[in-house]
């Protein structure tokens, strides 16, 4: 049997997480049946085994090998019955390669194309002495996080496995691998990664700290475009050659994202972001249009 191009078959029993065993105060083995059509996100089953990979993927898929046989993480909407196909008289589910997310083997993660894990950060001003969680639902920092693993197509962002991470609202996909809990997210979640207190871009990415607004007057106020930035340009990703770092440029407003490390505020944006680098007179700028400082 052949699977045709971008599709895996998996193995799953989609029973896994109807019942769970648990222990009595005597040590003796309780099974609990659990209504999985409640919180179905939640009871989704989310584990499994490739039977059958795809003879090959389309342009947009940025890499990762799996195997037959490799026990895999992946989306709940994978193991649902519009999903099913019968082979040889058992049932198996179709899951676009979008879905599978990782090869999980043991305590080890691998995740393919754009994926990362990321583990959540305690708060510990939300911890008591004695250990106890104040307010369940706000137990890790928001936005923020460490990279248990990542791709190889991720890792050329410049992110490292155990690098400190701060990603955008809604990106913290929350999975439990062998009882540990991480979030799953992807490569464009991520804003920057943070290293000895300073935000670092991803290597497409600048880091800028904007100019405060003062209102010298109604010449600056006439002069200065309400829906425009002005910063300095703090750290430069690899991957960027078009500006340096010292640059004060001009960007559009609102865009980018923007993260506090350490009561500095700093702005992430991509150089499509950037309008123009205000230089000395009679230089030109990296858009090659004049511009008098």
């Amino acid at each position: 049997m052949k699977i045709l191009k971008n599709d895996y078959l998996i193995s799953a029993d989609p029973e896994a997480n109807s019942k769970k065993v648990i222990k009595d105060a005597n040590g003796n083995d309780i099974t609990i049946y659990v209504d999985t059509s409640w919180d179905k996100i939640k009871h989704a089953v989310k584990f499994g085994t490739i039977f059958k990979c795809p003879i090959g993927f389309d342009e947009n898929y940025s890499g990762g090998k799996l195997n037959e046989g490799d026990n895999v993480v992946f989306h709940q909407f994978v193991v649902q019955p519009e999903n099913i196909i019968n082979y040889d008289g058992k049932d198996y589910y179709r899951a676009h390669y979008m879905h599978v997310w990782a090869k999980i083997d043991g305590d080890d993660i691998y995740p393919v194309d754009k994926w990362l894990f990321v583990e959540p950060i305690v708060d510990e001003d939300n911890i008591t002495d004695d250990g106890l969680v104040k307010n369940v639902f706000a137990k890790y920092l928001p936005n923020v996080g460490i990279v248990k693993a990542s791709s190889d197509y991720v890792k050329t962002f410049g992110i490292k496995d155990g690098d400190k991470i701060h990603f955008m609202n809604d990106a913290d996909y929350p999975i439990e691998i062998n009882g540990k809990l991480y979030y799953r997210m992807r490569i464009d979640s991520v804003i920057c990664i943070e290293r000895n207190s300073f935000a670092v871009p991803l290597s497409n990415k600048l880091i800028v700290i904007e100019e405060e607004k003062k209102d010298k007057g109604i010449i600056e106020l006439l002069n200065k475009n309400p829906d425009e930035n002005y910063g300095e340009v703090i750290f430069v990703g690899d991957d960027i050659d078009e500006i340096n770092v010292g640059a004060r440029i001009r960007f559009g407003h609102g865009l980018g994202t923007k993260v506090t490390i350490d009561d500095i505020d700093y702005r992430c944006i991509e150089m499509r972001h950037v309008i123009y680098e205000i230089v000395p007179k009679h230089s030109k700028n990296i858009l090659g249009i004049r511009v008098f400082a």
